[in-house]
C-alpha cells in the first residue's frame, strides 16, 4: 500500500444531521418546539411502517387472486395509471414528481418481487416450507447472510442459516443435504463476475433456483470511533471487497492486508483481537453486531455497487407462466470459425433476448472456452425450447443450470410529461 498524497473527500467530518436527515438546528435540544417536531416526525414515520406493512399484506391477497386466474403479475398499464394519479395528488400536496416517481417506483418494485415470490412458493413445495435452510459465505452479517434474510422474508419462512467459508463449503452443503438450498454471489456492479461460482455451476450437479440483487454497502470498521485511517495497523478484507473498495485502499497508506473469508470474518477478527488499531471492511448495518463502528462510510469505487447472488438448489424449480423468468445454460462450442455465433443464432432467430454472456477458460485445455448465458425466458415457452434444441446441435456439451423467476424489476416508462397528461382516475399500484 502506499501513503495517501491527499485525504479522500469520505475522510472529512460530514455535516451534522440530525434523525430526519437535514441540518443540524442550532435550537437547544430542549426547545419545545423541536422536541414536538421530532415527535410528531417519529410518529408520522411508525404510521408509514404500519401502511408499508398493510400494503404488502394486500400485495399477497392480489397475488393470491392472480394465482387463481392465471393473471400476469405485471400489469403496466395500472402501474402507470396509479403512478400518475399518485403524481397529480403530490403535486396539490406541493411534491415534487421527481420525488413521487422514486418513492413509488420503490414501492411497486417491492410489490412486483413479493407477488412473484408469493406464486413460486405457491407452484413449489420446496419454495413454501416454513424453515429455510439456506447456505451462505459467512456467519451473521456476512452480505451472503442480509441477502439470504432478504430471500427468505419474501416467501414468508424463517432463515436457518448454515455457514461456509468457502464457495465450495456453501455448494457442499447442498449436496451433503444439510441445507435446501445455497446463496452464491455471482456478479457485482464494481468487481465484475465472480468466476470460481461459475465454474462450481459447469462442475457440479446443482440447479439454480432463484437470483437475487443486494446493495452493497462498504464500511470501514473499527472499536475506536475515533480511529483515524491514516492509523489502520492492519485491515482484513475479502479479496472481493478489496476489489470493490480499490481506490479508496490505493490512499489507505502503510496498513497490513489481511485476506478473510468473508466480511462477517473479517469483522470478527477485528473484535478477538486485541490491536487497537486493526479495522475491517464489512457492510455498515452490520457493523452494530460486532459492535464495531464506521469510521468512513461508502468505501466502493461505484457508489452504485450491488451484488446478484443466485440461488442454487438439488433440484430444478418451476416458474409459472405469469412470472418474468431467466434460463441460464453453460455451453462449449468446437473452434471451428464461426462456431459462438452458429450457436447463438438459435437465439436471435426465435427473438429470445440474452440478458448476459459470459466467457471462462477450460481448465487443461489453452486457448478453450466455456460459455455461461443468461436469457430472458420461461422454459416452458415452446420457442425458447425450440431455441435450446437448436443451439444444442452447434455445441459439444451443454448443460442447463435453471429456470428461475426474474428478480429485476424493469421501471414502468413513465416520464413526467406523460404522468401530467394522464387523465384522472382510480387505478392504483400493484
Amino acid at each position: 500500500m502506499t501513503s495517501p498524497t491527499q485525504a479522500p473527500p469520505s475522510h472529512r467530518d460530514p455535516a451534522p444531521t440530525d434523525a430526519t436527515g437535514q441540518g443540524a438546528d442550532t435550537a437547544p435540544a430542549d426547545d419545545p418546539a423541536l422536541v414536538a417536531a421530532r415527535t410528531r416526525i417519529a410518529e408520522i414515520d411508525r404510521t408509514l411502517l404500519d401502511l408499508l406493512a398493510e400494503r404488502r399484506a394486500m400485495s399477497r391477497r392480489i397475488a393470491e387472486h392472480k394465482l387463481a386466474t392465471g393473471t400476469a403479475v405485471r400489469n403496466t398499464r395500472v402501474e402507470r395509471e396509479g403512478l400518475a394519479a399518485l403524481i397529480r395528488r403530490g403535486r396539490e400536496l406541493g411534491l415534487e414528481a421527481p420525488f413521487i416517481t422514486r418513492l413509488f417506483q420503490t414501492v411497486i418494485e417491492d410489490s412486483v418481487q413479493l407477488q412473484t415470490a408469493t406464486l413460486h412458493a405457491a407452484r413449489n413445495a420446496e419454495a413454501g416450507r416454513s424453515e429455510h435452510r439456506v447456505a451462505v459465505l459467512g456467519g451473521p452479517g456476512s452480505y451472503s447472510h442480509q441477502a439470504a434474510e432478504k430471500y427468505v422474508a419474501r416467501r414468508g419462512g424463517t432463515l436457518v442459516p448454515v455457514s461456509g467459508r468457502s464457495f465450495a463449503d456453501v455448494a457442499r452443503a447442498v449436496g451433503d443435504g444439510a441445507a435446501d438450498y445455497a446463496l452464491l454471489p455471482i456478479e457485482n456492479t464494481t468487481s465484475g463476475s465472480i468466476n470460481e461460482v461459475y465454474d462450481l455451476l459447469y462442475d457440479t450437479d446443482l440447479h439454480i433456483i432463484g437470483e437475487i440483487t443486494h446493495r452493497i454497502d462498504h464500511a470501514l470498521l473499527a472499536k475506536d470511533a475515533g480511529l483515524t485511517p491514516e492509523a489502520i495497523s492492519v485491515l482484513y478484507v475479502h479479496p472481493q471487497v478489496y476489489a470493490q473498495c480499490s481506490h479508496f485502499l490505493a490512499r489507505l497508506g502503510d496498513a497490513r492486508i489481511v485476506y478473510c473469508d468473508s466480511t462477517a470474518d473479517a469483522m470478527g477478527r477485528v473484535v478477538q483481537g486485541d490491536d487497537p488499531h486493526a479495522a475491517a471492511i464489512g457492510s455498515g448495518n452490520s457493523g452494530a453486531l460486532f459492535d464495531l463502528h464506521a469510521i468512513v462510510s461508502d468505501l466502493a469505487n461505484q457508489k452504485q455497487n450491488h451484488t446478484r447472488f443466485i440461488v442454487v438448489g438439488p433440484k430444478p424449480t418451476q416458474v409459472p407462466g405469469q412470472v418474468d423468468a431467466k434460463t441460464s445454460v453453460i455451453f462449449v462450442t468446437g473452434q471451428e470459425a464461426g462456431a459462438l455465433v452458429n450457436a447463438l443464432a438459435a437465439m436471435r432467430d426465435n427473438r429470445i433476448n440474452m440478458v448476459k454472456l459470459e466467457s471462462r477458460p477450460i481448465p487443461g485445455k489453452p486457448w478453450a472456452e466455456r460459455f455461461y448465458l443468461d436469457v430472458a425466458g420461461n422454459l416452458n415457452d415452446p420457442r425458447l425450447d425450440r431455441a435450446l434444441d437448436q443451439m444444442r446441435s452447434h455445441t459439444r456439451r451443454m448443460k442447463v443450470l435453471g429456470c428461475y423467476p426474474a428478480d429485476s424489476v424493469q421501471p414502468v416508462d413513465m416520464t413526467l410529461a406523460a404522468a401530467i397528461d394522464t387523465g384522472d382516475g382510480d387505478a392504483h399500484a400493484p
